[in-house]
């Protein structure tokens, strides 16, 4: 998918995306999570410690923010042969699995009958936060991207803004990026608005990664 889809279809996901969170984009697409990983042990407790922070409230989100039409809640393609791995949603499945979440939800449906296929999930059964952490390792490094090509799609950016598609004013964006290019076009957060409307929770992975979750592990299922 082009860079000029990528970034519309995060938008439409996403409305309350600001700048920060399109450089973010933009970013993740051209050097994925933007240095090596020389100690995996760190980063699997970095993914512990997210994952086990995640509360029911963060997971919910998901239903209202993140219905990815016609793809699975666990993948989202940010580009370039890479993918967002959403935590919430395996989170999500943990919970379903051990009769945590959603009481309510059991009274519609059975949460065993997993009948809609526009909503692939994994059972986390199969898969651990170390298995994880080696796909976000592993790409983060073979991944180096480079300044050329991250300015060019940050021209593409801004060319949407020009053009009215997206919403940003051309002056906002060029004061952001001024700034930016001057501290050295660093890794950057997501903005605190989208935190407390999305509450992100990902690692990225590339998408070979995907097709462990369906074959490999023996572990995609479906629920409502």
């Amino acid at each position: 998918m082009n860079l000029d889809k990528i970034l519309l279809k995060h938008y439409n996901l996403y409305p309350e995306m600001q700048i920060q969170d399109v450089v973010k984009l933009i970013y993740q697409n051209e050097f994925g999570g933007g240095h090596l990983i020389r100690n995996k042990s760190d980063s699997l407790k970095r993914l512990q410690e997210e994952y086990n922070s995640l509360t029911i409230k963060d997971i919910e989100i998901i239903h209202d923010s993140e219905l990815l039409l016609g793809e699975s809640k666990l993948f989202l393609d940010i580009g370039n042969n890479l993918f967002r791995l959403n935590l919430k949603v395996i989170k999500n499945a943990e919970n379903k699995r051990t009769g945590i979440v959603d009481n309510a939800n059991k009274n519609n449906k059975d949460i065993n009958n997993f009948d809609n296929a526009d909503n692939m999930l994994v059972d986390c059964k199969y898969i651990n936060l170390s298995t994880i952490n080696s796909f976000f390792v592993n790409t983060a490094n073979s991944i180096s991207g480079n300044v050329y090509n991250f300015e060019v799609k940050l021209e593409i950016f801004k060319m949407l803004c020009k053009k009215g598609i997206m919403p940003f004013s051309i002056t906002s964006i060029e004061d952001y990026l001024r700034k930016y290019k001057a501290d050295g076009y660093p890794a950057v957060s997501h903005s605190e608005i989208y935190r407390s409307t999305y509450s992100p929770a990902y690692r990225i992975v590339e998408a070979r990664y995907r097709d462990f979750f369906s074959t490999e592990c023996l572990s995609v299922q479906y629920f409502y």
